[in-house]
């Protein structure tokens, strides 16, 4: 478990996103930020890795994208979480050399620079990716295109060929 301090800066940068995605209709839930869009769920994950200890938190954020349409009916897409979403991607892959990227709290002044960070790809990249791929349509784009981020080859053409069959 990380000291008190440390919780106090992963709040914090919880807060921060908190307020930088608020104005794009983003409503957080725990460490969870969500964005409904015609039917389907954008979702924005902070996840904190299982190895941390007393001297830092490390985590990561996954970008995920719920369709109703392939989730069925008897999942919840405004409580469902990223392990339900047919598009997964962590944001590491955002940069210019894509990677899983893990960035870590460790009480120095180096903290600040983790949310800047943070805040800057989801500004520039996440967002305007999400935008175009919440809708079925462009999950439907992206599919087709062969990508098919966090999800296998045979699950792109099974979602790809149920959202042909509903339209």
């Amino acid at each position: 478990m990380a000291d008190e301090s440390l919780e106090q800066q992963f709040n914090a940068l919880k807060l921060t996103l908190k307020a930088v995605l608020k104005p794009w209709g983003y409503t957080k839930q725990g460490q969870r930020f969500r964005r409904l869009i015609g039917g389907n769920a954008a979702l924005i994950e902070v996840q904190r890795s299982s190895w941390n200890d007393g001297a830092a938190i490390r985590l990561t954020i996954n970008v995920c994208v719920i369709s109703s349409q392939l989730a069925g009916s008897d999942i919840d897409i405004k409580k469902a979480g990223g392990e339900r979403a047919q598009l997964r991607e962590r944001i590491g892959f955002f940069l210019p050399d894509p990677h899983d990227k893990w960035w870590e709290l460790n009480g120095t002044i180096g903290d600040a620079k983790v949310a800047d960070e943070i805040v800057s790809l989801i500004i520039k990249k996440v967002l305007p990716f999400l935008n175009n791929y919440t809708s079925d349509q462009g999950l439907a784009e992206l599919w087709k295109s062969g990508r098919s981020p966090g999800i296998t080859e045979v699950q792109r053409l099974r979602y790809l060929e149920q959202l042909r069959s509903a339209a």
